[in-house]
């Protein structure tokens, strides 16, 4: 696919066959949501990755990029890749938004950063178990680009071709998500910097409780992250 829609006019997210919808309605949907008064200390991170099989493609992505994003209206575009959050926050600069090299040209706006991560995803045929804490540490051990400082971190946490089974996936996010604070400690203690992101299924599909365990297990990251940072 192009990523270009006939009927719409405009840039698609497409997520293999699973998921599809225009890019603008999505950043509607941010605009609305950093907008309202009780979210006005958020940031919100955007990564477009995208890789067309030809010139044509690319340059049709490359070029609606700049107008998809001027609906966004309630705050600015961060213009530095990794802003510290409370600078973004009195800047309102709140809106972080990151592209592959495919996508890169002189004609974007400075405000959008070139992607460069890190992930531990590759095809994985298990139907039964989850990932362990070794598994995920060592592919980022191995891949050199994970001591750079200027590439992010991703842990992917699905299985099967990039979306898993819908009963794996929750097996995985609700009796498995404690691993992730050991993951961290583990890069932590390699690199000296913590995960950046985890790419999840289906979290909380049937249950809120799941989200819960979510909110804790990440303030529980977010909590040793600053301990490590102040050297405690």
């Amino acid at each position: 696919s192009s990523g270009i829609n006939a009927e719409y006019g405009g840039l698609v997210m497409i997520h293999s066959a699973a998921y599809s919808r225009p890019l603008r309605w999505a950043l509607e949907e941010i605009n609305d949501w950093l907008g309202c008064s009780e979210n006005r200390n958020e940031i919100i991170v955007i990564r477009i990755k995208d890789h067309p099989d030809d010139e044509d493609k690319t340059t049709a992505i490359s070029q609606g990029l700049d107008a998809e994003f001027e609906v966004i209206t309630a705050t600015s575009l961060s213009d530095v890749p990794n802003p510290v959050l409370g600078n973004a926050i009195r800047q309102n600069q709140r809106l972080v938004v990151f592209i592959n090299q495919d996508l890169m040209g002189s004609h974007l706006r400075s405000s959008f950063h070139e992607l460069k991560q890190v992930e531990t995803w590759q095809s994985q045929g298990s139907t039964t178990g989850c990932f362990s804490v070794n598994e995920i540490v060592e592919r980022l051990e191995d891949d050199p680009l994970a001591r750079r400082q200027d590439y992010l971190l991703q842990v992917d946490w699905f299985y099967s071709e990039g979306l898993c089974y819908r009963d794996l996936a929750k097996l995985c996010n609700e009796e498995e998500l404690e691993k992730w604070v050991d993951i961290n400690e583990e890069v932590l203690d390699m690199y000296s910097r913590p995960v950046n992101s985890f790419m999840i299924d289906y979290v909380g599909v049937e249950d809120d409780n799941v989200n819960r365990k979510l909110e804790t297990v990440v303030r529980q990251i977010n909590e040793r992250n600053v301990q490590r940072l102040l050297g405690e």
